[in-house]
């Protein structure tokens, strides 16, 4: 706490955050985390005991991570909003026990986080119902919220999702299945280093949002909403994945920072960015230059690069000869030019 208090007291010193263009840049806290409620809470409580009576020594290491995952993962929530709270610029936070209390939280400069509507149709899912982040219409409909509170023709916005991951979604609970969907003997035979072949069960990968959803509502934020993104950071397991290729990210979205490995509860300190800030830089840069080496940044790719990929290069082959040749031949031709002698005049017709 000491190192936040210290942080705090010195953000008279450091730099708000206007973007290149005058806007003024917005942080997107949109966190997905375990908070298990009703009918999911006991859900985790069954599954949690059949990975503990299994003898598999793999089987309780994965109890023992269901046991601590909630209470680790909101205090992750609470120190990340403390210090989002002191920023010196606006930010908008969404996180499951928020959104199921029909609230988020708005931040603005020099006052305190702010209860903001904030509501979601119901799910018939429990799992779902008590992590209504887990789906890509919430985070649609955060995107919009924030686009509404910071209109985007003033604001440019730093987007972080937190969440657990998997190669598939970029958001999902820690647990995704329901006990009632499958057996023990099932589960148990599916969390190992090595599952049986053939195709998952059809519970697998149902819960969450894909990083192809993801990447679809920034882009329909920027349809819809004129929403700019300077940079988007996915804080989530398994992100380092072809989905998140350059040629990939929405035309809106500026850069895509993400971890390669070694995802954490806590992986970004705020205030230490905020610390670390240059005149001049925006939160965004500042995030950027001073990450650590097991970050991933993916700048947005040139325009062309997708129609190019798109061409088959066998059939530009022969005209790529063409350009070499005749370009060799010009050459060639003006050496020759250079080489050969000055012709002799005319004579003369005078006497």
């Amino acid at each position: 706490m000491r190192r936040v208090a210290f942080a705090v007291a010195a953000l008279a010193a450091t730099p708000t955050a206007a973007t290149a263009v005058g806007r003024t840049e917005v942080l997107v806290y949109y966190t997905n985390e375990s908070a298990p409620a009703g009918a999911e809470a006991r859900n985790l409580e069954v599954v949690t005991a059949w990975f503990r009576s299994s003898p598999v020594p793999l089987h309780h290491t994965i109890a023992g991570q269901l046991d601590i995952d909630a209470r680790l993962s909101q205090a992750a929530v609470e120190i990340n909003t403390i210090e989002i709270a002191h920023l010196p610029f606006p930010a908008v936070i969404f996180s499951n026990r928020l959104t199921r209390a029909g609230t988020c939280l708005v931040v603005r400069p020099d006052a305190p986080p702010v209860p903001h509507p904030f509501t979601v149709p119901p799910d018939d899912h429990y799992i779902v119902a008590a992590n209504p982040l887990s789906k890509a219409s919430t985070l649609s409909a955060a995107l919009a919220t924030a686009a509404a509170v910071f209109p985007p023709d003033q604001h440019d916005f730093l987007l972080v999702t937190q969440s657990h991951g998997s190669k598939v979604m970029a958001l999902t609970p820690r647990l995704a299945v329901r006990h009632e969907e499958t057996t023990r003997e099932e589960l148990l035979a599916r969390a190992t280093e090595t599952p049986p072949p053939g195709p998952p069960p059809a519970w697998a990968n149902t819960v969450g949002v894909t990083k192809p959803q993801l990447l679809a509502a920034l882009a329909d934020a920027g349809r819809d909403h004129a929403m700019h993104f300077s940079l988007v950071y996915v804080e989530a397991c398994h992100t380092d994945t072809p989905e998140f290729a350059r040629e990939n990210l929405p035309p809106n979205v500026d850069r895509l920072l993400f971890i390669r490995s070694g995802a954490w509860r806590l992986n970004v300190l705020y205030l230490d960015v905020q610390r670390e800030r240059r005149p001049g830089e925006t939160f965004a840069d500042a995030l950027v230059r001073t990450r650590s080496s097991k970050y991933v940044v993916v700048e947005r790719a040139w325009p062309g690069w997708a129609f190019l990929r798109s061409v088959p290069w066998l059939y530009l082959a022969p005209l790529a000869v063409w350009f070499l040749w005749l370009a060799d031949r010009t050459r060639l031709t003006r050496r020759l030019r250079r080489a050969a002698p000055n012709p002799a005049p005319p004579p003369s017709n005078t006497m």
